[in-house]
């Protein structure tokens, strides 16, 4: 009686113990985190799951498609055996919709530099030639210069040491006197020029800047997985098939 009950067990726990061992479990790892994974006829959002997820599948070869916006979609084919316990990829091609942005965007940036790079040179070079103009720094120089010859005159006692100093001193206030001149002129010519070059630096930055630039937005994507406004979205791919529409 016994060894016929011990069959009868056998029998009926080994077809169980085999459906048991049908599906495997696969992890898997999706980036970026936001793709979409249609593996045979289900389709996960990635967004909502754990990473890394598991999916329990059968043996078998499971066609795949994983797709995120700004990127090319990718295909591969799933082998799932006995030795199947991972799956990871990373998508890396970008789309034609991101290329374009990508385009526009270096041509946004190029524009500001070059437009900031114009206006940075036109208000240094105005500010460098209004200062090179008021400035008199060779002036204040000979100013000292001569002030000091004053001063050691007044200590000197020999005739030819007073005679020299003499003759310094009044180089000095020749070339004070030149470069006074210069200095004059300078101001007189070169601030009202400066000035005029500043009104007209001031109308091109002003019609140059009335160009607005729009800086480029990226544009999602269209969803391949979403047809005719329905979207399917698989919250749980082993069990559970949820449908999301969008009116």
């Amino acid at each position: 009686m016994l060894p016929k009950l011990f069959f009868l067990y056998f029998v009926i726990s080994f077809p169980i113990s085999l459906i048991g061992q049908t599906t495997q479990e696969v992890l898997m790892r999706i980036y970026p985190n936001d793709a979409f994974l249609k593996i045979d006829t289900q389709l996960i959002n990635v967004s909502k799951q754990p990473e890394p997820f598991v999916l329990k599948l059968e043996p078998g070869n499971y066609p795949l498609e994983i797709w995120a916006s700004s990127f090319e979609i990718f295909r591969d084919t799933l082998v799932v055996d006995a030795n199947t316990h991972r799956y990871t990829k990373t998508l890396t091609n970008r789309s034609a919709l991101f290329e374009i942005y990508k385009t526009e965007r270096n041509d946004y940036t190029n524009s500001r530099l070059k437009r900031t790079g114009i206006t940075a040179g036109l208000v240094v070079a105005n500010l460098g030639a209004l200062y090179l103009c008021v400035s008199n720094n060779r002036l204040n120089g000979l100013e000292e210069d001569a002030a000091r010859l004053q001063v050691q005159h007044l200590n000197l006692a020999l005739p030819a040491s007073l005679e020299a100093n003499r003759a310094a001193y009044e180089a000095v206030n020749d070339k004070y006197k030149k470069e006074r001149t210069v200095v004059y002129l300078k101001r007189s010519v070169g601030v009202p020029l400066v000035l005029l070059s500043s009104y007209f630096s001031y109308k091109f930055l002003k019609k140059i800047r009335a160009k607005k630039l729009e800086e480029p937005q990226l544009r999602p994507d269209k969803n391949p997985f979403v047809f005719n406004g329905l979207e399917i979205n698989t919250i749980n791919s082993a069990y559970h098939l949820g449908l999301t529409f969008r009116f």
